[in-house]
Formats: C-alpha cells, sequence, structure tokens
C-alpha cells in the first residue's frame, strides 16, 4: 500500500507550517520514488521521474522562470512541489499556482525559518517506514500463505498494520510472458509497479509479492464490482505498458483470511490452464470442472485418471510413432463430432473411427460414449491444471 503525498505531509511536524497553495487534485498521489532539494535548473538534470521537490528558488529570476521551471518537473513527473517562501521567492505567482491546479501538481510552500533539509529528513524517513512497512505486511501475507501452522499470531500482527480478520481477502496472480527479456528479476518487479498502480488507481488496496515468477496481489475487502473494475484496468494497463508481451490474470476468491492459503493454492494451477488456453483474464469461480478438480487434494487420484486414459495413449504414441493422443483431444475439443475432426486432420470420417476404436482397445474406455468423452474431458483437464 504505498503513501500518498497527502499522507506524507499529514505527518511532517506542525512547525514547519507547510501550505497547501495549488494542485489540489494531486495530493492523492502515491507515485513517489524518492526526495530531491534543488537548486540547479537544468532541464537535462531532471531524469529521475516521480520525485518531491523542494527548493529556495535561490537562482530564479522571473517569474517565467519558476513557470518554465515547473513545466519541465511536469515532465519527469513530478510527485509535488515544495518551495521555500521569504528569500528568494516572496510569494507565490498566480502563474504558477495556476499551472499546478491545471496538471495536478501539488504546490506547497515551506516558511523561510524552516530547514528544507530538515523536511527533506522527514520526507525520506516517512517513505521509508512506509517501504518497511510494506514489506512486513507482504511477508506477513506469505507467512500466512505458505505457513498456516501460527496463523493466529500472524494475525494478531498483521492487525497492528490496520488488517481485520472480519475483512474479506481476493488473491489475484499476475503472468506477464517476457521471452525477450533477459533480466527477468527488474522485469517482475515493473510488472509488480504497474499493479500497485492500477490498485492504486482504481482506489483498491493490495498486498503485493513476487512468487515463483508469479505477480501476486492481495485485494483486501473489495466487492465484485471493485474486483472487477480493478481487474479490467489492470488488464489494459498491462496491455499498453508490455504491449509487446502477453499476460494473464488468474481471479480467485473474496473470503476470509482463514480461507486465503486454501484460495491462493488452488488458483496456481488454474495459471497453466490461462496460458495453455491463452485466457488473459481468468476467473476462479468461472472454470467449472477445473474448479471441482483443483479442489482435490489428493493428487494421485488424478494421476490414475490420467494414467489411464491420455497417459497411456501419450506412451502408445512415444513407442509406435503414431498420434492417437492428438485425436482423442481434437475430438474432445470437437464436442464428439466426428466430421468436424476429419476436417482438421483432412482425412476420411472412417480414418477418424478408426483410431477411435483403436483407442478404445488401448485404455479399455469408449471415447464415442459420453462416460468415456467425459472420461477423457476430466484427463485433458488434468493434464492442463497440472502440466502433466
Amino acid at each position: 500500500m504505498p503513501i500518498s503525498v497527502e499522507q506524507i505531509v499529514n505527518n511532517l511536524p506542525p512547525y514547519y507550517r507547510i501550505r497547501l497553495v495549488a494542485g489540489k487534485k494531486g495530493i492523492y498521489n502515491t507515485d513517489i520514488s524518492w526526495v530531491s532539494v534543488v537548486e540547479d535548473y537544468d532541464t537535462e538534470k531532471f531524469k529521475n521521474t516521480n520525485r518531491i521537490i523542494l527548493t529556495s528558488g535561490m537562482n530564479i529570476e522571473s517569474e517565467d522562470e519558476i513557470l518554465n521551471f515547473a513545466k519541465n518537473l511536469h515532465k519527469v513527473k513530478v510527485s509535488a512541489l515544495f518551495v521555500n517562501i521569504g528569500k528568494y521567492i516572496k510569494e507565490i505567482p498566480k502563474e504558477l499556482r495556476n499551472y499546478c491546479d491545471e496538471v495536478n501538481i501539488p504546490l506547497y510552500t515551506i516558511p523561510w525559518d524552516v530547514l528544507m533539509s530538515d523536511v527533506a529528513k522527514d520526507i525520506i524517513q516517512a517513505l521509508m517506514r512506509e517501504e518497511t512497512k510494506n514489506l512486513s505486511v507482504s511477508e506477513l501475507m506469505q507467512s500466512i500463505i505458505f505457513n498456516t501452522e501460527n496463523l493466529s499470531n500472524q494475525l494478531n500482527k498483521l492487525s497492528s498494520y490496520g488488517f481485520s480478520g472480519e475483512e474479506t481477502y481476493c488473491p489475484v496472480i499476475v503472468k506477464v510472458d517476457a521471452v525477450h527479456e533477459n533480466d527477468h528479476h527488474m522485469f517482475l518487479k515493473s510488472v509488480k509497479m504497474c499493479c500497485e498502480r492500477a490498485a492504486d488507481e482504481t482506489e483498491n488496496i493490495i498486498v503485493s509479492f513476487l512468487y515463483n515468477r508469479i505477480v501476486t496481489l492481495i485485494a483486501v475487502d473489495a466487492n465484485k464490482d471493485n474486483l472487477d473494475n480493478f481487474v479490467k484496468y489492470l488488464n489494459d494497463s498491462l496491455n499498453i505498458r508490455f504491449y509487446n508481451c502477453k499476460s494473464f490474470i488468474c481471479v480467485g476468491r473474496s473470503e476470509s483470511i482463514y480461507k486465503l492459503s486454501v484460495n491462493f493454492k488452488r488458483l496456481l494451477p488454474l495459471m497453466n490452464v490461462a496460458l495453455r488456453n491463452e485466457i488473459h483474464v481468468l476467473y476462479y469461480d468461472k472454470m467449472g470442472m477445473y474448479k471441482i478438480l483443483s479442489e482435490v487434494s489428493d493428487m494421485s487420484i488424478l494421476k490414475d485418471v490420467y494414467n489411464e486414459t491420455l497417459g497411456r495413449l501419450t506412451q502408445y504414441d512415444r513407442e509406435n510413432n503414431t498420434d492417437l493422443t492428438e485425436y482423442i483431444k481434437n475430438y474432445i475439443y470437437c464436442d464428439g463430432n466426428v466430421q468436424t475432426v476429419a476436417n482438421k486432420f483432412f482425412v476420411h470420417r472412417n480414418t477418424v473411427n478408426n483410431k477411435l476404436n483403436r483407442i478404445k482397445e488401448i485404455t479399455d474406455i469408449n471415447p464415442m460414449t459420453l462416460d468415456g468423452k467425459i472420461v477423457f474431458s476430466t484427463a485433458i483437464k488434468i493434464s492442463e491444471l497440472y502440466n502433466i
């Protein structure tokens, strides 16, 4: 949960007498990378984005110059501008206030007797405290998911950060195909930041962390409309930000934190389904048979179903250089329509029937019956869920 400009200012000592004079709509901005005291207004120096800037204006000689300074800061997405009033800048020009209102740059004044270095130090400490808090919350959330033995102790710690056991917690996992990326860790951090910004823009509270090259988000106390809005906004944002990649989002259930571990773990296999079938936004509750299979805790049962059907066929294909597995998959995908399968393989329908009869002989399951179709369909879904 990133901290906003407004929250930072509200936590500064009252005796700083900091006053907001323009850009009120931007005070909720949470894109804050760091703080800089700037007295050199060369445009080339402004290469670091999303900073809070403090200045005394000691090298500003005209109102036009300070306005141009603000415009240059806007180009690098300044988070907020603090101006030391009294010695070099007597008062904020009207043109500067109007411009900051127009582009939503929060503009604050600091009295001359307040040291900018003190203000900068306190802002940095606020940012570092928030970063530490977010890291602690993220680690606690991961511990709740992966280590359920000390759940009550973990929940007590989580409540100290303002989270309640009465709220709902919904896992959302995000994967962006980064085939051409060399530094996967930095790429994942960029994806994570994009997710956090989407949550901020849609006013959703999330806790985020990286797990096995997947960005994991825990949406806190989000109702269905808010969650749907967030997921849609996130999908659009990922497509824009990573336009040359494919992004996939799997959304779990919003339930008690006591069910978070189960909700998260049963969501992971569904990412395999999303990737294989190129389903870019997938909701757990809409996944039908996949949802039922993901609830089976005894993997040996699922493996038995697979081994008796597709597993037996793939072994036969491998030993005899045949293609029965592809035929049964397409037969199921085509809802058992023999002619459609024949058209796909450019063969006569009798060839398809012969293949199906051979499959029956090998597996002792007749794929042309309703029960047979169900068994093979289930086996295919098991293979997609668990990459068998």
